[in-house]
């Protein structure tokens, strides 16, 4: 899923299946790889934009370019098949290639045909299509060889570029004719999976690395997913690692990360927001996801259309009136365009235990600052006498005047709080009355 944000003519949204690209035409959804293309099962399609051309292929299928104005696709023949793709400056950065021709400089073999998963490429300064190796046009190839394994990612980082394998990643700068780029290693210990795994935000890298979440800021790998590591890679299938995809909800400075659990299925989700540095979790099935952005609205076009009895029941973050931003959009589990707008489904959140092991305590009561309360919760606490036994459940209490009113004794308290109906909290207080030292 791509959207295409354009220069000279309007932007556009596109989707793809395994061998065909649709283009999103007012309510419907219009294919544009015609007939006479042969296009290999894709497993996943990697996307660039270069202005108002938008690039799309993979390892399995040579890529191919939609340009202004053209309703179908074309096939991009002087290019590489890739697995990592983006843009930086006036060159289209590739990544982990594949070639059925032999690429040469100055009357001498540079690459011949082959799987190349090490191997980085730059087109032409200024030309997408040209990929053979000059220091006249500066289109440049080379490996990456610090660490063994093939590129799972790249990523432009302001004027720079990051390539990343699953362990290792480098940072690569423009140096300009003979060398044209210039690569540093900035780990050998931290990667990642996949080419949706990494989502730029500003001037850092978001990313899922290979034994937690970073953020990648050109000079220094930061850890940041303390709190919700083992419980994310305890739960994550593995083996599906590389279908991660992460989207970047720019208005509300929130990450998604989108993950399987039982199969390939993207079902669940991680969501960090970086303005805080706090993080949450869902359910959702997820086929792809891009960020999609709201044209700037004047206040008539806000209500074009619109009767006062029509006006969206919404919320005033709602991405109904985030104009000149990028929000995420998905196709869900029915293959449906969405976006995370809808009302809030059923939902649970679970403390942490709290408590002390040198006294008892008496936990009376328990209330949630509501900013919007849900239309009904309940909560059931649960119990141990020291850390590491089996937790024992009470008995579960409906809220009533914005508290849950129960007694329970123990050392160590836990709360299980279960909602309908949309809600947003800042926080939860406990009563707990000290019973004495042991």
């Amino acid at each position: 899923m791509w959207f295409a944000r354009r220069v000279t003519v309007p932007n556009q949204l596109y989707a793809a299946t395994s061998q065909q690209i649709w283009r999103r035409q007012s309510l419907s959804w219009v294919g544009i790889v015609p007939a006479g293309i042969t296009v290999s099962a894709v497993s996943r399609w990697q996307w660039a934009q270069v202005g108002d051309v938008t690039l799309a292929g993979s390892k399995e299928t040579q890529p191919l370019q939609i340009e202004a104005g053209s309703t179908t696709a074309t096939t991009l023949t002087t290019m590489p098949r890739y697995a990592v793709i983006d843009t930086v400056g006036e060159f289209v950065m590739i990544g982990n290639v594949q070639t059925s021709v032999t690429y040469s400089q100055g009357g001498a073999a540079v690459v011949n045909p082959g799987d190349h998963p090490d191997r980085w490429w730059s087109s032409a300064r200024g030309n997408y299509a040209d990929y053979n190796p000059s220091i006249a046009t500066q289109a440049a190839t080379g490996r990456l060889l610090d660490v063994p394994g093939g590129l799972t990612a790249g990523k432009q980082l302001g004027e720079r570029f990051v390539f990343y394998k699953q362990r290792g990643m480098w940072v690569g700068t423009y140096e300009g004719p003979p060398f044209i780029w210039g690569w540093a290693l900035a780990t050998q210990e931290v990667g990642t999976f996949g080419q949706q795994c990494v989502v730029p935000v500003n001037y850092v890298h978001y990313f899922v690395g290979n034994d937690n979440f970073y953020v990648f800021d050109g000079a220094q790998v930061r850890p940041i997913g303390e709190g919700v590591r083992e419980w994310f890679f305890g739960r994550m299938n593995k083996s599906y690692a590389d279908k991660i995809w992460g989207v970047h909800d720019e208005y509300n400075s929130l990450v998604y990360w989108w993950y399987p659990t039982d199969s390939a299925r993207l079902n669940d989700f991680v969501v960090y927001n970086y303005e805080v540095g706090k993080w949450g979790v869902g359910e959702l099935g997820m086929q792809a996801a891009s960020a999609y952005f709201v044209d700037d609205l004047t206040w008539d076009q806000l209500w074009q259309g619109l009767t006062f009895d029509a006006i969206p029941d919404t919320t005033f973050d709602s991405a109904y009136f985030q104009a000149n931003s990028f929000v995420p959009v998905f196709i869900d589990d029915t293959k449906r365009l969405s976006t995370q707008l809808g009302p809030h489904l059923d939902s649970s959140l679970q403390t942490t235990f709290g408590g002390d092991d040198a006294k008892t305590s008496l936990l009376r009561r328990v209330r949630i600052r509501w900013i919007t309360a849900p239309t009904t919760a309940t909560l059931t606490p649960s119990r141990v006498m020291q850390q590491g036994d089996t937790p024992q459940p009470g008995n579960t209490v409906t809220m009533r005047n914005a508290r849950f009113d129960f007694t329970q004794n123990a050392r160590w308290h836990r709360a299980l709080i279960q909602t309908e109906g949309n809600w947003e909290s800042p926080g939860i207080d406990a009563e707990l009355v000290n019973r004495g030292r042991e």
